[in-house]
């Protein structure tokens, strides 16, 4: 369940860093404001940030925030344990190399080794953002939060009552991703039914940006 009061206060942060101006938005609004609509306000301004390259400047709280709110729970729960257990075989190998396990002299000269190891004073690690490190979908969001979930849906074509099921959202985030693609320049494609707007299909003719 998403913490509100976290939501909130990175908000707040977003607002008061000035980035939403920067991107030529207004700030978040948060009073008298629907828990639900609120989450989402957020989930788009950070999407919306990280459009205009602006992400790199966004706090690693605020991307924190946001991974834990809209990741996809089942990635935890995806994990088979009995893919994990270690099997008869493995466990006898374990045994064979516990017995030829290093001597206590053979470790001190590893240890000796990596102390002495060369190192290039002059290289330097590259600084990103926690967004930045995060794997992105075909359309240029974090791929594992809701964004990303649902530009791949967007990407093969789907319903509107698809896009709410399998990406566990409601209609005005979908409509409200759809428009911030479109702002991006890609071609949306619908194909409205009127009996049924649930069946509405909706995808994009680009496969990426």
């Amino acid at each position: 369940m998403a913490d509100i009061k976290s939501i909130k206060e990175q908000i707040k942060i977003i607002n008061d860093s000035g980035l939403m101006e920067k991107a030529d938005q207004k700030v978040i609004r948060v009073v008298g404001v629907k828990s639900e609509v609120l989450i989402n306000s957020f989930g788009d301004a950070v999407d919306l940030l990280a459009d205009k390259k602006l992400d790199a400047e966004l706090p690693s709280s605020v991307i924190e925030c946001y991974n834990k709110t809209f990741n996809d729970k089942a990635e935890e729960d995806a994990i088979d344990p009995a893919a994990v257990a270690p099997k008869a075989d493995d466990k006898a190998d374990d045994k064979a190399d516990d017995k030829a396990a290093p001597k206590a002299d053979d470790k001190a000269a590893d240890k000796t080794a990596d102390k002495t190891a060369d190192k290039d004073p002059k290289e330097k690690k590259e600084k990103k953002s926690p967004a930045a490190m995060k794997p992105r979908s075909c359309y240029g969001h974090i791929a594992s939060a809701k964004s990303g979930q649902l530009d791949e849906m967007l990407k093969i074509g789907s319903t509107y009552g698809e896009l709410m099921e399998k990406c566990d959202v409601k209609l005005h985030r979908v409509k409200g991703h759809v428009a911030v693609l479109k702002k991006k320049g890609l071609t949306v494609l619908l194909v409205e039914n009127k009996e049924d707007p649930m069946k509405t299909e909706v995808s994009i003719k680009e496969a990426s940006v």
